[in-house]
């Protein structure tokens, strides 16, 4: 199969139930009832701005940043327009302290208290102040250096680059964080 046909393939239209059954599922997509929180469903984000309205093209972006992160060596989560986090690949296990399967998805204050995000002086960050607290209020990257506590009782000093993925410049569909520990200072 030649990459164009490969590419096709992947970026097909998902399909509809017939909505003029009268059946239970009638009118929703089967990952809706298997996943029923993985794409916002609302118009706008955590913060306020707009989300797209096409929900196939909003769930074909989370799939891609999925993709994307699952792919990097350096630790990344993604979180979908509601805050809610929606995946954090294998390279985030070790600076995390947990696994994806052990924490599933959170809600947006869900992860923002798992790990205590506080700055390098001690003091707590609040959502809004973390990276990707800026990324979906204000629509542009953002990085900060933060302490967390790791699921496995670890504090770690950890560097974050977030970032928002966007249908248009006004539009959020969800963010990528980037993030990596920081070495010891001698």
């Amino acid at each position: 199969m030649s990459s164009t046909n490969a590419a096709t393939m992947a970026i097909r239209p998902v399909r509809r139930f017939d909505r003029s059954s009268d059946a239970p599922w009638a009118g929703f997509h089967p990952r809706d009832v298997r996943y029923p929180g993985r794409v916002a469903r609302s118009r706008e984000t955590a913060y306020g701005r707009p989300v797209a309205v096409d929900d196939q093209q909003r769930e074909l972006i989370l799939i891609l940043a999925r993709d994307l992160t699952s792919r990097l060596a350096t630790a990344a989560f993604v979180v979908d327009a509601d805050g809610t986090l929606a995946y954090f690949n294998e390279a985030a296990e070790p600076v995390l302290g947990a696994s994806y399967a052990e924490t599933g998805e959170l809600p947006a204050g869900g992860w923002a208290t798992e790990w205590d995000p506080r700055d390098l002086d001690g003091t707590p960050v609040p959502l809004e102040q973390l990276p990707l607290g800026i990324a979906f209020r204000e629509g542009r990257p953002a990085h900060l250096p933060l302490c967390i506590q790791g699921g496995d009782g670890i504090e770690r000093t950890i560097e974050v680059t977030a970032f928002p993925l966007c249908a248009r410049p006004d539009q959020i569909l969800g963010a990528i964080a980037v993030f990596w520990e920081r070495p010891p200072e001698s």
